[in-house]
């Protein structure tokens, strides 16, 4: 299970005195001040703490820790935010925290790269991460098969990583469509797990996925479709713990999280520090957001982005043409993004030819460099 951080709390705005207990130490903080996140490592492949360090205010003394619990980095930003936030910021895997531009990389299968065995090019392209279909690597059940061990390992001798896994299923509707969405996920989650385990360069697992679209079950009233996303996904988090992989909803104007207000509700009501986003602009911004207000909403928990573009109709119906083919503003949205150090990874997709997926990646990369 992901390590939760030390401290979390219920209204506590930072700048106003405030009283939090402290599971560890058993011990309350009292904050006037605004807080540092200090990242503490204990030596596993994926693990890590957030300490809440205040600065300028008083502060327990510090829970004990092992010599495995001594190296610690802080972040180099504070954070204005109520304590109760810290609950669901997403934990940042050891070695990711930005110290870096974000990586480029592409949904795999593309119109580059029509095997497994030709993605050394895309890596001469400047695409060097991957968001995965499971079917490609695993068994009817989604084991990893034995050639599909070899795959990832093959990518990897190219300089090419597996950083996300296509899940995309709907949570909501008839009980039976929703239980094989649920067990879906849940097995790809097993098998992104699967695959960390055997990567030389992968410290974390992110899982994508929809939510459902409501008009396709009008039998249901709205209350009722909230409460089935709501169960359903509390059970795969409770998968996602037991596997320490991250699932992350993209939200979509035609779904039932068709906004970055409906996801973050989502996210506080389930309270899963496993829950995330992947923030897929085109998807959200023109009618259901603005792009600030998108970022704002959902970036501490964002986990990676897509880049696709859309052109919105005067009767709001949407198309999507390639990154900088349409109403977006990739610079904006690199600047808002840049300081999310849980977002690493740009994801290209919705590029149909060859030609496309060229002149696309030679849009993105300069904001990457």
């Amino acid at each position: 299970m992901l390590n939760r951080g030390h401290c979390t709390g219920e209204n506590a705005i930072v700048g106003a005195q405030s009283t939090q207990s402290c599971p560890t130490t058993q011990a309350p903080i009292r904050a006037s001040c605004k807080i540092v996140l200090v990242l503490v490592s204990d030596g596993r492949k994926n693990g890590c703490l957030w300490s809440p360090q205040l600065v300028g205010g008083a502060a327990p003394d510090s829970p004990r820790t092992s010599s495995s619990l001594q190296q610690q980095r802080s972040l180099n930003f504070s954070l204005d935010l109520p304590l109760r936030d810290l609950l669901y910021l997403p934990p940042i895997p050891r070695g990711h925290a930005r110290e870096q531009a974000m990586r480029l990389g592409i949904m795999y299968p593309n119109v580059l790269a029509k095997s497994l065995a030709e993605m050394g090019q895309m890596r001469d392209h400047g695409c060097g991460c991957l968001q995965m279909r499971p079917e490609l690597l695993a068994d009817a059940q989604l084991e990893l098969t034995p050639q599909g061990k070899d795959a990832i390992q093959s990518l990897e001798s190219q300089g090419v990583e597996i950083v996300a896994w296509c899940a995309y299923k709907p949570l909501i509707g008839e009980k039976d469509v929703v239980a094989a969405s649920v067990g879906h996920i849940k097995k790809a989650i097993r098998l992104a797990a699967q695959a960390r385990a055997i990567s030389t360069r992968a410290d974390h697992a992110v899982v994508c996925s929809e939510s459902g679209n409501p008009a396709s079950f009008k039998q249901f009233s709205s209350a009722e479709l909230w409460r089935q996303v709501v169960r359903a996904t509390r059970e795969i988090a409770a998968c996602a713990e037991e596997h320490d992989v991250l699932f992350a909803f993209e939200p979509t104007r035609s779904n039932i999280l068709d906004s970055s207000k409906t996801t973050r509700k989502i996210i506080e009501e389930v309270g899963s520090r496993n829950i995330g986003v992947c923030f897929d602009p085109a998807n959200i911004v023109g009618d259901k957001d603005t792009l600030e207000g998108a970022v704002d909403n959902l970036k501490h928990h964002v986990r990676l982005a897509h880049a696709k573009d859309v052109i919105l109709a005067p009767d709001g119906k949407p198309t999507y043409p390639p990154a900088g083919k349409g109403s977006l503003d990739y610079k904006r949205i690199f600047e808002l993004l840049a300081p999310i150090p849980t977002c690493n990874h740009m994801i290209i997709e919705y590029v149909r030819t060859p030609e496309e997926a060229l002149s696309t990646i030679a849009f993105l990369k300069p904001f990457c460099e």
